[in-house]
């Protein structure tokens, strides 16, 4: 079912994601833009990665004792 619901969104068809939401008591869906969504993954990767340096870098102290 998943799979099937992909490849609609793929072609731009929603009717099959809207008609199981309206039958389940839910919103109509709005589908993700895909370009707001690699922005959006982007800076919480940047976030991470920003992160893990620090963690990384306080570790390499602890370890030569320079806590």
């Amino acid at each position: 079912m998943l799979l099937l619901m992909r490849k609609c969104c793929e072609i731009g068809f929603h009717g099959l994601t809207a008609y199981l939401l309206h039958e389940a008591g839910y919103a109509p869906p709005m589908p993700l833009d895909p370009v707001t969504e690699a922005t959006k993954l982007t800076r919480e990767l940047e976030r991470t990665v920003g992160h893990a340096s620090l963690l990384v870098a306080r570790l390499e102290r602890l370890k030569e004792g320079r806590a």
